[in-house]
């Protein structure tokens, strides 16, 4: 077997599998030295293997990853400019089934009353500027509690959950999907929205 680097024996394609296993163990957050117990080597070639696999994924970050991050950037900005053109537009003007307008008892035609289309439109604003935020590494995702009241032996007390991201996020998608069946029940259409 032949050398390679500084005396470690083993050929390309051992020290590529080591590096995948020690870019795994270090995204897990093991140390060095354990690291180095499952792959079976000295502490020193894994510190030399770690040298070597952030400076990867520092190369991946700023090639792959920064055009994604950009995308999600313009795709926000766009969300948000979007938002705001809905939330800013004049009220409709209600007509009947024949496009005429409906009048009021003043003579003046009825107008819709978007109140609860503003109100969801400035919650998808204020989630586009949170998850812009979170972009930029300002903040972490919010960790939060799931109350529930439960029956004891002692009478009655509160259960605290933690709710997970990602059931976070399903919540908000579960959620956006019924702001806009209220937004439809309410007889707008998407091309309304427009």
């Amino acid at each position: 077997m032949r050398k390679t680097g500084a005396g470690v024996p083993g050929s390309k394609a051992i020290i590529n599998k080591r590096q995948r296993l020690v870019l795994r163990y270090y995204l897990r957050g093991a140390t060095a030295e354990e690291t180095a117990q499952v792959a079976r080597v000295d502490s020193a070639t894994i510190y030399r293997d770690l040298h070597t696999v952030k400076a990867l994924l520092a190369q991946a970050v700023t090639t792959q990853d920064l055009y994604t991050l950009r995308r999600c950037f313009a795709e926000l900005e766009e969300e948000w400019r979007e938002a705001w053109l809905l939330y800013h537009r004049p009220t409709r003007v209600l007509r009947d089934i024949g496009g005429a307008p409906i009048m009021g008892d003043d003579g003046k035609p009825e107008h819709s009353d978007d109140r609860a289309i503003k109100m969801m439109l400035l919650g998808r604003i204020h989630e586009v500027i949170a998850e812009k935020a979170k972009l930029c590494g300002f903040y972490s995702p919010k960790t939060l509690d799931r109350l529930t009241m439960i029956q004891t032996e002692q009478g009655t007390a509160i259960q605290i959950e933690r709710i997970p991201y990602d059931e976070q996020l399903r919540n908000g998608a579960d959620r956006l999907k019924n702001d806009e069946g209220f937004a439809r029940s309410r007889g707008l259409r998407p091309e309304d929205l427009t």
